[in-house]
C-alpha cells in the first residue's frame, strides 16, 4: 500500500463520524470545497464472486389460456406445507371496453405449467386482487367488486389447490372499500387457522378521470372510514367484523392506503397502513404505520409508526407502488424479523422528478422500530441514467434467505418500458447481493404492443355542448403491486407482467438462492457480538492520493459502555459509496472490495481489549476509489467522498 499520500487540507476535508439510531456505525468523508451533489456511486460484491448464488429459471407464462386479454397489477402466494401448489391473481381487461375482472390461476406442479381459474362475475366489475393458503392446502382469492350500484369484496374458496373454487360470497356490500388482503394464522396456537382480510373503508364518488391525464389527482373527493378488518375462525365460512381502526375526518382528499398483513409465530397480526400526513393534493408524505391485533383480530391494541416516505411527483408520474410487508417464518437465526419494501419519488433542487427509487428496512422486534430504510439495488445508478423502480415486492424463505423483486425501469428517444429484477439478502437485510435480471424481455410501450381504446367518461354530460371523446388506456406501472412468494422448499416464484406478445401476460420464473444464512452475516463473526451501540468511532485525519485514489483514515474507538469489550475486533461494511466514483476496500480480510467486506480493527485493542469509558489506539483504515472523477468548480455544495455504513463485532 502507497503511503506517500498527499493529504488535502483541513479546510477541505471534512471527517464526520457517528452512530446511527438504529445501532449502525456510520462514517462520513466529506469535501467541501465549491461542488455539487452528484448521484452516488455504492461499491457491491463483484458479480463473479456472488453471481453464481442466485439461478434463475426459464420464464414460463401463466396465462396462455387468456391469451388475448391484457392483465394487471398481480398478488401471488405459495403453500407453505407443499411445494407444488402455487396460485397467482391478476386484474384482466377486455381490449374492446372500458371493463375489468379479476382472475385467479392455479398450478400443481410448482410452476411448470398453469391453468386458469375463476373469474369474478361478468358485469362486476372487479380489480384489486389477492390469495392466500390456508390449513390442510385450502386456498382463498379474494377481489374488490362493483356490481351495479354498490361495491363489495367477494371471497372464493378453493379445496383442491384450485382446481375448483366455490363462491362468490360477498364479505362486504355497499359503501366503498379499497385494496383489500387476506391473510391466515399458521401460528398453531390459540387462532391458529384464522383468516383475517383488511381493506380500506369508505366512500368514492365524483372521480374526475380526465385529471389524471393533466397530471392531476384523481382520488378528490374521497371520504374514509378508516381500516376495516374481518375475522373468520370457520375456513371462510363466516366473518365476523368490521373491526374499525385509524378513523378519519370526513372530507379528507386522500385516502388510508391499505397494505397487507402478516401473522407473527405467537399469533399476532400485524397490519401496515399509509396515511398522508396532511389533507392537500400534492401528498409529499406519506405516514407509513404498523399495527398489531393480539387477541384474533378483535381489536387493534398498539400502533407503531415506521416512518415517512416521499411521493413529491405529479400524479402522472408516480407509479403508486403500495408498501408490502414479510416475515420470517421461523429461520435459526431471524424469526419474527419484519421486512418492509416502500418505493420514494422525489423532486431535484430544480423541481425535477428525480425518479421512483425502491428502499427495503427491516425490524428486529417484531414491528416496534425499523432500520433506516436503504436502497434496495444501490450498485446500479448512475448520473446519466434516470429511471423509476417500481412494484417491489419482498418474501422470505424458509432458511431466513430475504428476496426482494421489482420493475427496473428504462427510457430511450421512442420508447420506454421496464425489466424484471431481483435481489436477496443472506443476512437479514444487512446487506444485499447485485441483482439479476429476472425477465426475458422487456415490457415495452411504444412498439408494437396492442392498444385497448374505449370511450372517455367525459362523454357522460350534465350540461353544456355536445362531444365525443376516445381514448387509449395504457397502465405504465402495470398496476400497483406485483407478485413474489416463496414455497415449501425454499424456492422463490417471481410473479410479473409484461407485452412481449404484443399484450401483457403474466409470467413467472422461478429463483433459487443458494448460500448458508448465517449469524451476523459471516462464518468469521459468527462467534462475536455485535457491539456497535456500545462504541463512539472517531475519524482523527484523513487523506487522499488523487493519483492512484487511495484514502486513508485514522480512526479510534471510544467504549461509551459500562462493559468491557474485548477482541478479536472487526467491522463489517454494509453500505459503501462516494459521490466523486467506485469506492472499494482495499484490506478486507475476506477478499471482499464492498458490501460484505470485513475489517480487523483488533490492533485498536492494545491490551486486547478496551474497559468502559475508555479510548483505543489509533489505527489506519485504507481505501481506494476507482474512476475518480475530477472537480467542477460551477457546483456549490457539500460532497460526499465517502459514506460507509458498518457494523462492529467483538467480545463482551
Amino acid at each position: 500500500m502507497a503511503r506517500d499520500l498527499r493529504p488535502i487540507s483541513k479546510p477541505a476535508l471534512m471527517t464526520i463520524s457517528s452512530l446511527r439510531t438504529d445501532g449502525v456505525i456510520s462514517l462520513l468523508i466529506q469535501l467541501t470545497l465549491p461542488l455539487s451533489i452528484a448521484v452516488i456511486f455504492n461499491g457491491n460484491l463483484k458479480a463473479s464472486e456472488v453471481a453464481s448464488k442466485i439461478r434463475v429459471g426459464a420464464n414460463v407464462r401463466v396465462s396462455t389460456a387468456n391469451a388475448d386479454l391484457r392483465h394487471d397489477e398481480l398478488l401471488a402466494c405459495a403453500d407453505p406445507a407443499n411445494p407444488d401448489k402455487l396460485i397467482v391473481t391478476s386484474i384482466i381487461d377486455y381490449m374492446d371496453r372500458t371493463d375489468s375482472r379479476a382472475i385467479v390461476y392455479f398450478s400443481l406442479d410448482g410452476g411448470t405449467t398453469w391453468s386458469g381459474g375463476v373469474v369474478t362475475p361478468i358485469g362486476h366489475k372487479g380489480g384489486d386482487p389477492a390469495c392466500a393458503y390456508g390449513r390442510n392446502g385450502d386456498a382463498y382469492f379474494i377481489s374488490l367488486v362493483s356490481p351495479p350500484g354498490m361495491r363489495a369484496i367477494y371471497l372464493y374458496r378453493s379445496k383442491d389447490g384450485g382446481e375448483t373454487w366455490a363462491g362468490p360470497f360477498p364479505i362486504t356490500a355497499g359503501g366503498g372499500f379499497d385494496r383489500p388482503y387476506i391473510v391466515v394464522d399458521r401460528s398453531g396456537g390459540k387462532h391458529n387457522g384464522r383468516i383475517y382480510l383488511t381493506a380500506a373503508a369508505g366512500n368514492i364518488f365524483n372521480v374526475d378521470w380526465s385529471r389524471e391525464r393533466e397530471g392531476g389527482s384523481v382520488r378528490s373527493p374521497y371520504i374514509t372510514s378508516g381500516l376495516d378488518l374481518y375475522r373468520s375462525s370457520d375456513g371462510g365460512q363466516t366473518f365476523l367484523g368490521p373491526v374499525k381502526s385509524i378513523a378519519m375526518a370526513e372530507g379528507r382528499t386522500e385516502p388510508l392506503w391499505n397494505s397487507n398483513s402478516v401473522v407473527l409465530s405467537d399469533g399476532t397480526l400485524v397490519s401496515l397502513v399509509g396515511l398522508p400526513d396532511h389533507a392537500g393534493e400534492k401528498r409529499e408524505l406519506i405516514g407509513l404505520k404498523v399495527m398489531f391485533s393480539l387477541d384474533g383480530g378483535e381489536s387493534y391494541r398498539d400502533i407503531a409508526k415506521f416512518g415517512d416516505y416521499s411521493t413529491d411527483c405529479p400524479v402522472a408520474e408516480y407509479k403508486e407502488t403500495i408498501p408490502n410487508i414479510a416475515v420470517d417464518p421461523g429461520s435459526p437465526f431471524f424469526k419474527d424479523r419484519l421486512y418492509l419494501a416502500l418505493n420514494e419519488c422525489k423532486k431535484d433542487s430544480l423541481g425535477k422528478p428525480n425518479g421512483e427509487t425502491s428502499f427495503i428496512s427491516y425490524s428486529a422486534d417484531k414491528g416496534k422500530t425499523w432500520l433506516t430504510p436503504v436502497l434496495i439495488d444501490n450498485g446500479s445508478l448512475n448520473v446519466e441514467r434516470q429511471r423509476d423502480q417500481f412494484q417491489t415486492t419482498v418474501a422470505v424463505n424458509k432458511d431466513g434467505v430475504v428476496g426482494v423483486m421489482w420493475y427496473d425501469g428504462f427510457q430511450t428517444a421512442t420508447s420506454e418500458g421496464y425489466w424484471v429484477r431481483f435481489t436477496a439478502s443472506m443476512d437479514g437485510g444487512e446487506t444485499w447481493l447485485p441483482s439479476v435480471k429476472l425477465s426475458e424481455a422487456p415490457n415495452l410501450i411504444g412498439g408494437t404492443e396492442e392498444w385497448s381504446v374505449g370511450t372517455s367518461p367525459e362523454n357522460v354530460r350534465t350540461s353544456g355542448p355536445t362531444g365525443i371523446s376516445v381514448w387509449s388506456y395504457i397502465w405504465e406501472s402495470s398496476g400497483h403491486t406485483a407478485g413474489l412468494a416463496a414455497d415449501a422448499d425454499g424456492v422463490f416464484h417471481a410473479f410479473w407482467v409484461d407485452n412481449r406478445t404484443g399484450i401483457k401476460q403474466v409470467w413467472t420464473a422461478p429463483v433459487i438462492v443458494s448460500g448458508a444464512v448465517m449469524r451476523n452475516g459471516a462464518k468469521e463473526l459468527a462467534s462475536l457480538e455485535d457491539i456497535s451501540s456500545k462504541v463512539e468511532l472517531e475519524i482523527t485525519s484523513t487523506a487522499l492520493d488523487r493519483n492512484s485514489g487511495v484514502l486513508s483514515a485514522t480512526l479510534r474507538l471510544k467504549n461509551i459502555s459500562q462493559q468491557m469489550l474485548k477482541g478479536p475486533l472487526k467491522m463489517r461494511i454494509l453500505r459503501i459509496s462516494s459521490e466523486f466514483g467506485v469506492p472499494q476496500v482495499t484490506n478486507a480480510e475476506n477478499g471482499l472490495t464492498g458490501s460484505g467486506a470485513i475489517l480487523d480493527l483488533s490492533d485498536l485493542l492494545a491490551g486486547g481489549s478496551l474497559k468502559a469509558n475508555e479510548e483505543s489506539v489509533q489505527s489506519v483504515l485504507h481505501f481506494k476509489i476507482e474512476t475518480l472523477r475530477p472537480l467542477r468548480s460551477n457546483w456549490v455544495f457539500h460532497t460526499r467522498l465517502l459514506d460507509l455504513d458498518g457494523r462492529i463485532f467483538g467480545k463482551l
